[in-house]
């Protein structure tokens, strides 16, 4: 099962997004909160969702130009997540 995280803040006032451990767009400790450990991604989402209702992927934020985007990480990225 791998770790999973929900940044604190909203992105463009928004959006919380989920990461997964090792993320390369996996925000500072600060800016972060811990969701625990899940079988899929599906699950560390609905999860997230009691929190803050509007959460999405990482995926899905990079997919909408979202999150900025660094060719070097977005491969890094593109291998810790599946689109949804």
């Amino acid at each position: 099962m791998k770790i999973y995280y929900v940044t604190t803040f909203k992105l463009h006032h928004e959006f919380h997004v989920v990461h997964v451990e090792g993320c390369s767009y996996l925000p500072t400790f600060l800016s972060r909160q811990f969701l625990g450990r899940f079988p899929s991604y599906e699950e560390a989402l609905k999860e997230s969702k009691k929190i803050y209702p509007t959460s999405l992927s990482a995926s899905f934020a990079l997919t909408k130009n979202y999150l900025p985007i660094n060719h070097e990480k977005l491969e890094s990225h593109l291998s810790c997540w599946h689109f949804v």
